[in-house]
């Protein structure tokens, strides 16, 4: 089947990126040599739409990505959303007074731009009011150092028909994550997940399953590999995963991506 692999999906962290958040000058080779074959490789990620533009350009990838944990999937050469899911206006508003209220950290994740409140330490538009926003959201951040708080917001998520929480961090609490500052959580539209984006996109391309391959190294990389015709998972990934992949690669520091992509594809 491998011969007939027409689009590689690559997650980033723990899988195409090292431990410093960043793609070794061998696996931005390959990309290219992968894209210059006419072999498509799209980023995908729970990063924002933003931060993935930037790293697209860096790693020599195809000009697709999919990002904000699949509830958007864009173009950035056409500068084309091929396929978005933003969150209900009312619903942004409701969590956004709830986060300020409450002193939490809250980010906001546009196509081109990320927005945040004045405790949020991500890169992004400091703004005192959601009128100063001028793009459709597909994802909230929040992150606190307070228990109580984000279980009282997962509480309040639930309430609603149409969001849910999800995070996929190494301590994983109930849909939000522990991090060495705290807890963080990410807010999308319910049913959105890497692997819908990537049936969205094969589906634009004229592609199918049996021409995809993808990499990933957490659970949450699942979606995306029920939707592939190869799997490969990390050596650094979880156990659950690897015992789902079709194959099992290097570690993202050891430039496992590339490495099967050379020796299969290349």
């Amino acid at each position: 089947m491998l011969e007939n692999i027409k689009i590689v999906f690559a997650d980033l962290d723990g899988t195409a990126m090292n431990s410093e958040s960043k793609f070794s000058d061998y696996t931005k080779n390959v990309f290219k040599q992968l894209t210059d074959k006419g072999i498509y490789v799209i980023l995908c990620s729970g990063r924002s739409n933003s931060d993935m533009m930037q790293k697209c350009k860096e790693s020599f990838a195809s000009s697709i990505i999919i990002s904000s944990n699949g509830s958007l999937v864009f173009d950035c050469n056409k500068s084309k959303k091929i396929y978005e899911s933003s969150i209900n206006a009312a619903v942004v508003k409701d969590i956004w007074d709830f986060a300020t209220s409450n002193d939490m950290s809250i980010t906001l994740n546009g196509t081109y731009k990320r927005f945040k409140n004045e405790s949020s330490k991500k890169i992004g538009i400091v703004i005192s009011s959601l009128d100063e926003i001028d793009e459709e959201i597909t994802q909230i951040v929040i992150d606190t150092k307070e228990f109580e708080k984000i279980t009282y917001l997962r509480n309040l998520i639930q309430s609603y028909d149409e969001i849910e929480a999800k995070n996929f961090g190494t301590q994983i609490f109930n849909n939000f994550s522990s991090t060495e500052d705290g807890f963080e959580m990410d807010i999308v539209n319910k049913g959105n997940n890497k692997g819908l984006a990537v049936r969205k996109l094969l589906r634009y391309l004229n592609l199918n399953d049996d021409n995809s391959l993808c990499f990933g190294d957490q659970m949450n990389d699942y979606d995306m590999f029920q939707e592939c015709g190869i799997t490969v998972a990390m050596e650094n990934g979880a156990d659950d995963l690897k015992v789902k992949a079709n194959y099992v690669t290097s570690s993202n520091d050891n430039d496992g991506v590339a490495e099967f992509i050379e020796e299969y594809l290349l």
